[in-house]
Parts: C-alpha cells; sequence; structure tokens
C-alpha cells in the first residue's frame, strides 16, 4: 500500500488544529493508522515530501516504523528535512529521488 507523509510533523494533539486552519501535517498517529490499514502480505511504502516538524514526533514515528510487524519503506519524493530525515530511517527501506534532499538534523 502507498500512502502520503507530505506536510509538517507534528503531535498527535497537534494534528486536527493544523489540518483546520488547511495545513498538510503528518503525525505519529497517521503513520500508526497506515500500518493498521495496510493489506496483509504488502509492503507498506510511505511517500514523502516535508521539510520536518516536531523533532519529538519525528522521533514517534521512528519508533513506530521500527517496531512495525509488517515491510516498510520511505519513498523521499523531494524533501525529507529535520523531523522528517529522522522519521524516515526508521523504515526497513529508505529510497530517494534523483532530485531529492535529505537533511538531517546538524550536530
Amino acid at each position: 500500500m502507498r500512502t502520503q507523509m507530505n506536510g509538517y510533523v507534528v503531535p498527535d494533539d497537534d494534528a486536527e488544529t493544523y489540518r483546520f486552519f488547511g495545513f498538510g501535517v503528518v503525525s505519529p498517529r497517521d503513520v500508526r493508522q497506515a500500518i493498521a490499514d495496510n493489506p496483509a502480505g504488502e509492503t507498506l511504502t510511505l511517500e514523502v515530501n516535508s521539510g520536518g516538524g516536531n523533532m519529538f514526533a519525528g522521533y514517534e514515528i521512528y519508533t513506530i516504523l521500527k517496531a512495525a510487524t509488517i515491510p516498510t519503506e520511505v519513498e523521499i519524493q523531494s524533501l525529507a528535512g529535520s523531523a522528517m530525515s529522522v522519521a524516515a530511517i526508521g523504515a526497513d527501506v529508505v529510497r530517494a529521488s534523483p532530485v531529492a534532499q535529505f537533511k538531517g538534523v546538524p550536530a
């Protein structure tokens, strides 16, 4: 199954507010739901375009992907920045478009 993880990375409690004002967001709950909705025997592919957001929500998504009992992969289509760069590496496989950017957190 393919699903999009586009927009700001936000905590579950903030997602509804952002969506009310028209912002594209992804939260840990969205990833949990995508895993639950994934058909048996299929790989969950998350299409990513996100400049990042809340680092703790990114850590949570990373942990959710690492603990998933299904195969997971992330396709970075344009940008995985900040919190999304951390979340994305929780997948079993990470792929990036030749024009994509992967911008981690500065040390």
